[in-house]
Protein backbone atom coordinates (compact mmCIF):
# COMPACT_ATOMS: atom_id res chain seq x y z
CA UNK A 1 0.00 0.00 0.00
CA UNK A 2 1.30 3.28 -1.05
CA UNK A 3 1.14 6.49 0.51
CA UNK A 4 -1.43 8.51 -1.70
CA UNK A 5 -3.61 5.68 -2.62
CA UNK A 6 -7.56 6.36 -2.24
CA UNK A 7 -9.12 4.57 0.05
CA UNK A 8 -13.29 4.49 -0.94
CA UNK A 9 -15.67 4.66 2.12
CA UNK A 10 -18.50 2.37 2.44
CA UNK A 11 -21.99 4.57 2.07
CA UNK A 12 -23.07 3.92 5.31
CA UNK A 13 -20.05 5.40 6.87
CA UNK A 14 -17.85 7.78 7.06
CA UNK A 15 -14.43 7.72 8.36
CA UNK A 16 -12.24 10.18 9.84
CA UNK A 17 -8.85 9.42 11.58
CA UNK A 18 -8.97 9.06 15.75
CA UNK A 19 -7.02 11.92 15.86
CA UNK A 20 -8.92 14.45 14.42
CA UNK A 21 -12.45 12.96 15.17
CA UNK A 22 -12.85 14.57 18.62
CA UNK A 23 -12.09 18.00 16.50
CA UNK A 24 -15.55 17.76 14.87
CA UNK A 25 -18.05 20.62 16.23
CA UNK A 26 -20.41 19.08 19.12
CA UNK A 27 -23.37 19.88 17.26
CA UNK A 28 -22.39 16.70 14.94
CA UNK A 29 -23.54 14.50 17.71
CA UNK A 30 -26.71 17.26 18.50
CA UNK A 31 -28.35 17.57 15.23
CA UNK A 32 -29.34 15.51 12.61
CA UNK A 33 -27.55 16.83 9.43
CA UNK A 34 -27.24 15.88 5.45
CA UNK A 35 -24.65 13.92 4.83
CA UNK A 36 -22.47 13.27 2.21
CA UNK A 37 -20.15 10.42 1.11
CA UNK A 38 -16.37 10.78 1.30
CA UNK A 39 -13.20 9.34 0.47
CA UNK A 40 -10.38 9.24 2.59
CA UNK A 41 -6.78 10.12 0.95
CA UNK A 42 -4.04 8.10 3.55
CA UNK A 43 -1.06 9.79 4.51
CA UNK A 44 0.63 6.48 6.16
CA UNK A 45 -0.24 2.89 5.14
CA UNK A 46 -2.89 2.24 7.94
CA UNK A 47 -6.01 4.05 8.46
CA UNK A 48 -5.87 3.73 12.04
CA UNK A 49 -9.59 4.28 12.59
CA UNK A 50 -13.32 4.10 10.46
CA UNK A 51 -16.47 5.14 12.67
CA UNK A 52 -19.72 6.84 11.01
CA UNK A 53 -19.03 10.77 11.30
CA UNK A 54 -21.80 13.16 9.73
CA UNK A 55 -20.13 15.99 7.85
CA UNK A 56 -21.25 20.06 7.87
CA UNK A 57 -22.63 20.81 5.09
CA UNK A 58 -24.16 24.02 4.09
CA UNK A 59 -27.74 23.37 4.98
CA UNK A 60 -26.53 21.63 8.24
CA UNK A 61 -25.21 25.19 9.32
CA UNK A 62 -28.19 26.66 9.11
CA UNK A 63 -29.55 23.98 11.52
CA UNK A 64 -26.60 24.62 13.96
CA UNK A 65 -27.00 28.50 13.94
CA UNK A 66 -31.41 28.04 14.42
CA UNK A 67 -30.18 25.84 17.45
CA UNK A 68 -27.49 28.39 18.85
CA UNK A 69 -29.83 31.38 18.55
CA UNK A 70 -32.45 28.62 20.55
CA UNK A 71 -30.08 27.92 23.34
CA UNK A 72 -29.29 31.87 23.72
CA UNK A 73 -33.21 32.85 23.80
CA UNK A 74 -34.02 30.07 26.24
CA UNK A 75 -31.19 30.96 28.58
CA UNK A 76 -32.61 34.95 28.68
CA UNK A 77 -35.88 34.59 28.41
CA UNK A 78 -39.02 33.13 30.10
CA UNK A 79 -41.01 30.46 28.44
CA UNK A 80 -43.75 32.35 27.26
CA UNK A 81 -42.00 35.47 26.05
CA UNK A 82 -42.97 35.48 22.82
CA UNK A 83 -46.51 35.56 23.74
CA UNK A 84 -46.22 38.46 25.64
CA UNK A 85 -44.47 39.87 22.71
CA UNK A 86 -47.31 39.24 20.44
CA UNK A 87 -50.05 40.62 22.94
CA UNK A 88 -48.08 44.04 23.06
CA UNK A 89 -48.08 44.22 19.30
CA UNK A 90 -51.48 43.41 18.67
CA UNK A 91 -52.79 45.68 21.71
CA UNK A 92 -50.63 48.49 20.14
CA UNK A 93 -52.22 47.51 16.66
CA UNK A 94 -55.58 48.54 18.19
CA UNK A 95 -54.49 51.71 20.68
CA UNK A 96 -52.99 53.39 16.77
CA UNK A 97 -55.99 51.93 14.86
CA UNK A 98 -58.44 53.71 17.15
CA UNK A 99 -56.71 56.58 18.48
CA UNK A 100 -55.49 57.96 15.46
CA UNK A 101 -58.41 56.58 13.38
CA UNK A 102 -60.64 58.88 15.30
CA UNK A 103 -58.24 61.36 15.40
CA UNK A 104 -58.03 61.20 11.44
CA UNK A 105 -62.03 61.58 10.88
CA UNK A 106 -62.06 64.06 13.33
CA UNK A 107 -59.50 66.02 11.57
CA UNK A 108 -61.13 65.73 8.16
CA UNK A 109 -64.67 66.47 9.18
CA UNK A 110 -66.30 67.00 12.74
CA UNK A 111 -69.71 66.74 11.71
CA UNK A 112 -68.67 62.92 11.42
CA UNK A 113 -66.51 62.55 14.94
CA UNK A 114 -65.59 65.82 16.92
CA UNK A 115 -62.57 66.29 18.82
CA UNK A 116 -63.75 65.49 22.25
CA UNK A 117 -64.94 62.86 20.80
CA UNK A 118 -61.46 61.57 19.48
CA UNK A 119 -60.24 62.30 23.17
CA UNK A 120 -62.66 59.74 24.36
CA UNK A 121 -62.01 56.92 21.74
CA UNK A 122 -58.18 57.23 22.71
CA UNK A 123 -58.86 56.83 26.68
CA UNK A 124 -61.42 53.96 25.64
CA UNK A 125 -59.25 51.97 24.02
CA UNK A 126 -56.82 52.10 26.33
CA UNK A 127 -58.82 51.06 29.53
CA UNK A 128 -60.53 48.11 27.01
CA UNK A 129 -56.46 47.07 26.16
CA UNK A 130 -55.65 47.27 30.05
CA UNK A 131 -58.38 44.77 31.11
CA UNK A 132 -57.84 42.23 27.44
CA UNK A 133 -54.12 42.02 27.50
CA UNK A 134 -52.79 43.46 31.12
CA UNK A 135 -52.59 40.01 32.76
CA UNK A 136 -50.88 38.79 29.40
CA UNK A 137 -47.98 41.25 28.53
CA UNK A 138 -48.74 44.03 30.93
CA UNK A 139 -50.53 46.02 28.06
CA UNK A 140 -47.76 48.88 28.10
CA UNK A 141 -48.63 49.71 24.58
CA UNK A 142 -45.70 52.68 24.92
CA UNK A 143 -42.07 51.99 24.68
CA UNK A 144 -41.70 55.24 26.65
CA UNK A 145 -43.89 53.10 29.53
CA UNK A 146 -42.06 49.93 29.23
CA UNK A 147 -38.42 52.02 29.68
CA UNK A 148 -40.10 54.20 32.56
CA UNK A 149 -40.74 50.40 34.20
CA UNK A 150 -37.43 49.21 33.26
CA UNK A 151 -35.82 52.74 34.80
CA UNK A 152 -37.06 52.05 38.02
CA UNK A 153 -36.89 48.35 38.47
CA UNK A 154 -40.38 46.95 37.50
CA UNK A 155 -39.61 45.48 34.20
CA UNK A 156 -36.18 43.59 32.63
CA UNK A 157 -33.95 46.21 30.57
CA UNK A 158 -33.06 43.22 28.13
CA UNK A 159 -37.09 43.03 27.17
CA UNK A 160 -37.22 46.39 26.32
CA UNK A 161 -35.82 46.21 23.18
CA UNK A 162 -38.04 43.42 22.00
CA UNK A 163 -40.92 45.51 23.80
CA UNK A 164 -40.23 48.59 21.70
CA UNK A 165 -40.32 46.53 18.51
CA UNK A 166 -43.41 44.99 18.75
CA UNK A 167 -44.95 48.21 19.67
CA UNK A 168 -43.20 50.16 16.76
CA UNK A 169 -44.35 47.28 14.49
CA UNK A 170 -47.80 47.17 15.53
CA UNK A 171 -47.96 50.92 15.00
CA UNK A 172 -46.92 50.70 11.83
CA UNK A 173 -49.68 48.13 10.78
CA UNK A 174 -52.09 50.02 11.89
CA UNK A 175 -51.10 53.19 10.28
CA UNK A 176 -50.73 51.43 7.12
CA UNK A 177 -54.11 50.11 7.45
CA UNK A 178 -56.04 53.08 8.10
CA UNK A 179 -53.90 54.75 4.89
CA UNK A 180 -55.64 52.31 2.89
CA UNK A 181 -58.91 52.60 4.64
CA UNK A 182 -59.49 56.13 5.05
CA UNK A 183 -58.09 57.02 1.45
CA UNK A 184 -58.19 59.85 0.02
CA UNK A 185 -57.33 61.42 4.02
CA UNK A 186 -53.54 61.82 3.84
CA UNK A 187 -53.63 63.38 7.98
CA UNK A 188 -53.71 60.29 9.32
CA UNK A 189 -54.17 60.75 12.86
CA UNK A 190 -50.41 62.54 13.13
CA UNK A 191 -49.35 65.24 15.88
CA UNK A 192 -47.49 68.16 15.58
CA UNK A 193 -46.91 71.33 17.26
CA UNK A 194 -49.32 74.06 16.63
CA UNK A 195 -47.23 76.70 18.58
CA UNK A 196 -43.27 76.04 19.14
CA UNK A 197 -41.69 73.28 19.52
CA UNK A 198 -40.71 74.09 22.90
CA UNK A 199 -44.16 74.71 23.70
CA UNK A 200 -45.41 70.98 22.37
CA UNK A 201 -42.21 69.45 24.05
CA UNK A 202 -43.22 70.97 27.94
CA UNK A 203 -46.95 70.09 27.42
CA UNK A 204 -46.07 66.62 26.20
CA UNK A 205 -43.80 65.80 29.47
CA UNK A 206 -46.53 67.21 31.80
CA UNK A 207 -49.45 65.48 29.82
CA UNK A 208 -47.00 62.29 30.47
CA UNK A 209 -45.91 62.76 33.69
CA UNK A 210 -49.27 62.78 34.76
CA UNK A 211 -50.40 59.39 32.90
CA UNK A 212 -47.38 57.73 34.06
CA UNK A 213 -48.15 59.04 37.55
CA UNK A 214 -51.20 57.13 37.92
CA UNK A 215 -49.85 54.47 35.95
CA UNK A 216 -47.19 53.66 38.48
CA UNK A 217 -49.92 53.99 41.02
CA UNK A 218 -52.18 51.47 39.71
CA UNK A 219 -49.40 49.13 38.29
CA UNK A 220 -46.64 48.97 40.88
CA UNK A 221 -48.61 49.36 43.98
CA UNK A 222 -50.46 46.51 45.59
CA UNK A 223 -51.85 49.11 47.67
CA UNK A 224 -53.75 50.77 45.32
CA UNK A 225 -57.40 49.77 44.37
CA UNK A 226 -56.31 47.57 41.20
CA UNK A 227 -60.14 46.39 39.71
CA UNK A 228 -60.19 50.04 38.71
CA UNK A 229 -56.82 50.41 37.09
CA UNK A 230 -58.06 50.12 33.40
CA UNK A 231 -60.33 52.68 34.45
CA UNK A 232 -57.70 55.00 36.33
CA UNK A 233 -55.38 55.15 33.52
CA UNK A 234 -57.71 54.95 30.62
CA UNK A 235 -59.10 58.52 32.39
CA UNK A 236 -56.01 59.99 32.64
CA UNK A 237 -55.14 59.40 28.74
CA UNK A 238 -58.53 61.02 28.13
CA UNK A 239 -58.39 63.73 30.26
CA UNK A 240 -54.84 64.80 28.87
CA UNK A 241 -55.49 64.37 25.73
CA UNK A 242 -57.97 67.08 25.86
CA UNK A 243 -55.79 69.22 27.41
CA UNK A 244 -52.72 68.69 24.74
CA UNK A 245 -54.60 68.59 21.60
CA UNK A 246 -54.63 71.87 20.75
CA UNK A 247 -50.91 72.28 21.52
CA UNK A 248 -48.79 69.19 21.23
CA UNK A 249 -51.56 66.75 20.14
CA UNK A 250 -51.29 64.82 22.61
CA UNK A 251 -49.30 61.97 21.71
CA UNK A 252 -47.75 60.71 24.99
CA UNK A 253 -46.28 57.93 23.06
CA UNK A 254 -43.63 57.66 20.47
CA UNK A 255 -45.00 54.60 18.24
CA UNK A 256 -48.05 56.72 18.33
CA UNK A 257 -46.62 59.69 16.49
CA UNK A 258 -44.17 57.92 14.33
CA UNK A 259 -46.11 54.98 12.73
CA UNK A 260 -48.89 57.74 11.30
CA UNK A 261 -45.70 59.99 10.54
CA UNK A 262 -44.15 57.24 8.40
CA UNK A 263 -47.69 56.19 6.47
CA UNK A 264 -48.39 60.28 5.85
CA UNK A 265 -45.17 61.53 5.05
CA UNK A 266 -45.20 64.15 7.85
CA UNK A 267 -42.41 64.62 10.08
CA UNK A 268 -42.55 67.75 11.77
CA UNK A 269 -41.55 68.22 15.38
CA UNK A 270 -41.19 64.46 15.31
CA UNK A 271 -38.74 65.06 17.81
CA UNK A 272 -40.72 66.59 20.39
CA UNK A 273 -42.60 63.10 20.65
CA UNK A 274 -39.72 61.19 21.43
CA UNK A 275 -38.21 63.66 23.86
CA UNK A 276 -41.34 64.23 25.18
CA UNK A 277 -43.11 60.91 26.11
CA UNK A 278 -39.88 59.63 27.65
CA UNK A 279 -38.66 62.34 29.85
CA UNK A 280 -42.20 62.50 31.27
CA UNK A 281 -42.54 59.04 31.83
CA UNK A 282 -39.20 58.30 33.60
CA UNK A 283 -40.21 61.21 35.98
CA UNK A 284 -43.72 60.37 36.59
CA UNK A 285 -42.83 56.73 37.33
CA UNK A 286 -39.48 57.71 39.67
CA UNK A 287 -41.27 60.28 41.82
CA UNK A 288 -44.49 58.13 42.31
CA UNK A 289 -41.27 55.40 43.32
CA UNK A 290 -40.10 57.75 46.12
CA UNK A 291 -43.28 58.91 47.11
CA UNK A 292 -44.68 55.62 47.74
CA UNK A 293 -44.92 53.98 51.15
CA UNK A 294 -41.80 52.04 51.54
CA UNK A 295 -43.55 49.11 53.65
CA UNK A 296 -44.03 45.56 52.94
CA UNK A 297 -46.81 45.18 50.67
CA UNK A 298 -50.13 44.32 51.63
CA UNK A 299 -52.25 41.23 49.18
CA UNK A 300 -53.94 42.68 46.68
CA UNK A 301 -57.74 42.80 47.25
CA UNK A 302 -59.74 40.16 45.05
CA UNK A 303 -61.25 40.85 42.02
CA UNK A 304 -59.87 41.65 38.26
CA UNK A 305 -56.35 42.84 39.12
CA UNK A 306 -54.72 41.39 36.19
CA UNK A 307 -53.14 45.28 35.34
CA UNK A 308 -51.48 45.73 38.38
CA UNK A 309 -49.83 42.18 38.63
CA UNK A 310 -49.00 42.06 34.96
CA UNK A 311 -47.26 45.53 34.65
CA UNK A 312 -45.76 45.23 37.89
CA UNK A 313 -41.87 44.14 37.07
CA UNK A 314 -41.79 42.80 40.74
CA UNK A 315 -44.67 40.91 40.65
CA UNK A 316 -44.81 39.65 37.67
CA UNK A 317 -42.20 40.23 35.10
CA UNK A 318 -39.08 39.71 37.66
CA UNK A 319 -41.25 36.53 38.99
CA UNK A 320 -41.34 35.29 35.89
CA UNK A 321 -37.28 35.55 35.14
CA UNK A 322 -36.89 34.41 38.52
CA UNK A 323 -38.81 31.03 37.57
CA UNK A 324 -37.10 30.74 34.51
CA UNK A 325 -33.73 30.76 36.15
CA UNK A 326 -34.53 28.71 38.33
CA UNK A 327 -35.60 25.83 35.96
CA UNK A 328 -32.58 26.46 34.09
CA UNK A 329 -30.63 25.09 37.34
Amino acid sequence: MESGDIYPVKPEYYASPADDYESYHKALNDVVLPTTEISLTASSSIVRESRPVKRITSSASGWIFINFFRQVYEEHYPPDFLRKVAAEMVATFLLVFATCGAAALSESDEGRLSKLGASIVGGLIVTVMIYAVGHVSGAHMNPAVTCAFAAIRHFPWKQVPIYAAAQLTGALFASFTLRKLLHPIKNLGTTSPSGTDLQALVMEIVVTFSMMFVTSAVATDTKAVGELAGIAVGSAVCITSILAGPISGGSMNPVRTIGPAIASKHYKGLWVYFVGPLTGTLLGASIYNVMRDSNKPVPAKSGSSSFRIGRSGRISNMEDEEHHEIAKE
